[in-house]
């Protein structure tokens, strides 16, 4: 299961509930991120779950953009609940 167009996969059981987009945060993803989100070649990718099955969810995101054609990364992840 995975992303052909981002050329991921994964085979390993899957724990959280994983998504990006461009130019906004990924659909379903209640977070902002820097200017990632402002801009039309932003982009985020987060993961989300709930490990202990309290019904309150994980969020670990990490955003970038792209500049000249090069792939400019966050220096920060965004974490939110990061032990539920």
């Amino acid at each position: 299961m995975g992303w052909k167009c981002l050329k991921f996969s994964m085979t390993q059981p899957m724990y959280y509930q994983y998504g990006y987009g461009q130019g906004a945060a990924p659909a379903g993803m209640a977070y902002t991120y820097s200017s990632a989100g402002e801009d039309a070649t932003g982009f985020a990718a987060a993961a989300m779950g709930d490990l202990n099955g309290d019904g309150t969810l994980s969020t670990f995101a990490r955003g970038g953009v792209i500049l000249n054609g090069q792939v400019k990364l966050s220096t920060q992840v965004f974490v939110q609940n990061e032990f539920e």
